[in-house]
């Protein structure tokens, strides 16, 4: 994961799930992976399934899905992208909105998937933990929870906090995007608190015609490699896998990513 530094956005922070949704277009490799992931799964529970990116491409793959998302904008995005399903498509989709800490449905489930650093948007391991509890509590005996996010081991033993928030940004812009009728060309900042393992970034969109910039902010609560069994294990849960990529290979010191499959204990 490449971190921009810390730059004071000068705007005021706005968030859009569309504009949200421009942006974040998942890692290569996940959707072909969700889908392998959940082959055989007579269904499948997708906790901050966001705007739909894999659910929808779950449901062509003849899954049934249901998405948990916190966020109504999101689930917005989700109906809007099933339109172009067909009925019967469709009718294997099954939307909630919901807390992924706290919430209650009345199914379990052969697998409950959480990709996209979909764990980090939790800010305290208390978060984690009920939320991997809650996902424990609606898998079947024999089912899988199954997660990934990017790996920060190294970079959390190795780099000086202060350092890190006190260097010069880099002026290059991350991606430019078309959203209502604008391009925009968006800017990366972080800052970084390593005791509470947190870290904010801020997206500066800067419209290509002059007008105001729009602001979007996320604060993620990375987890260290070495983390993961012992949260599992607090929610009634065993670490079964855990890998550096989609492919299987074997975590190794100084991994960018981590993939993890888990079990009821």
């Amino acid at each position: 994961m490449a971190l921009a530094k810390r730059k004071d956005a000068g705007a005021t922070t706005h968030y859009d799930a569309e504009l949200y949704a421009k942006l974040h277009r998942g890692t290569a490799g996940d959707v072909a992976f969700y889908i392998n992931a959940t082959r055989g799964a007579r269904d499948v529970l997708e906790l901050g399934c966001g705007y739909g990116r894999i659910l929808i491409e779950l449901i062509r793959a003849g899954r049934h899905v249901t998405g948990l998302d916190i966020d109504p904008g999101m689930l917005a995005l989700v109906r809007t992208a099933g339109e172009s399903l067909t009925a019967e498509q469709h009718a294997r989709i099954a939307l909630a909105q919901g807390d992924m800490r706290d919430f209650e449905l009345k199914a379990q489930f052969d697998r409950v998937i959480i990709p996209y650093n979909g764990l980090y948007c939790l800010l305290s391991e208390a978060a984690v933990v009920d939320c991997l509890r809650r996902a424990a509590a609606h898998l079947r005996t024999t089912g899988l929870v199954v997660f990934d996010a990017y790996a920060i081991d190294d970079f959390h033993i190795d780099m000086d906090p202060e350092e890190f928030n006190n260097a010069l940004d880099d002026d290059d812009p991350i991606e430019s995007i078309d959203w209502q009728d604008k391009t925009y060309d968006v800017f990366e900042t972080c800052t970084w608190s390593k005791p509470e393992q947190q870290l904010e970034v801020t997206y500066r969109h800067i419209p290509r015609d002059g007008t105001d910039p729009i602001v979007q902010s996320i604060r993620h609560r990375y987890l260290l490699t070495s983390q993961i069994g012992h949260i599992c294990k607090q929610a009634g849960l065993k670490l079964a896998d855990i890998h550096q990529d989609f492919k299987g290979t074997v975590l190794k010191l100084g991994a960018e990513h981590m993939v993890c499959v888990a079990i009821r204990a």
